[in-house]
């Protein structure tokens, strides 16, 4: 493998930042959709949701182990082939990380409305759960409202 700061290198670093944008684009469409999903109450449809976010998360988990080598070297010791490409993977990252914050902005939102419709149902079950006592209460049967005589001998 070529170093991380040759050309060839460098060409490596462009590739695996577009690559990475691409994912993190695809991450904010899925967080957005989630979004909709967790608004709507569409729980079947969120869970199909976030199973595949995982397999995505999974393809930038592995994007992020290839760019490790690059982390380490001197940014100003990179060899490119012309400065238009320095210029264009420095975009490509500040896009990533732009986009990676305002995506995770959007996953927060998400839990937010989530934590809310939780602890509604868990509100609603409890009124219920007391609906049903009281209802309960009121089917047990009772004394008749006629007196009963006791014969009380001695």
């Amino acid at each position: 493998m070529s170093s991380p700061t040759s050309e060839a290198g460098t060409f490596r670093l462009a590739e695996l930042i577009r690559v990475k944008l691409k994912i993190i684009e695809l991450l904010a469409g899925l967080a957005r959709k989630q979004l909709a999903l967790a608004s709507a109450g569409d729980t079947g449809e969120l869970i199909k949701l976030l199973s595949a976010k995982q397999t995505v998360l999974a393809q930038l988990h592995a994007i992020e182990r290839q760019l490790d080598p690059f982390r380490a070297e001197d940014p100003e010791a990179r060899v490119w082939r012309t400065p238009g490409d320095r210029i264009r993977c420095q975009a490509h990252a500040h896009q990533c990380d732009e986009l990676l914050a305002a995506t995770m902005e959007l996953e927060r939102q998400a839990e937010a409305v989530m934590l809310r419709r939780r602890d509604q149902a868990a509100e609603q079950l409890v009124e219920i759960s007391g609906a049903a006592d009281a209802a309960t209460a009121y089917s047990v049967p009772t004394m008749s409202a006629t007196p009963v005589h006791l014969v009380c001998e001695g």
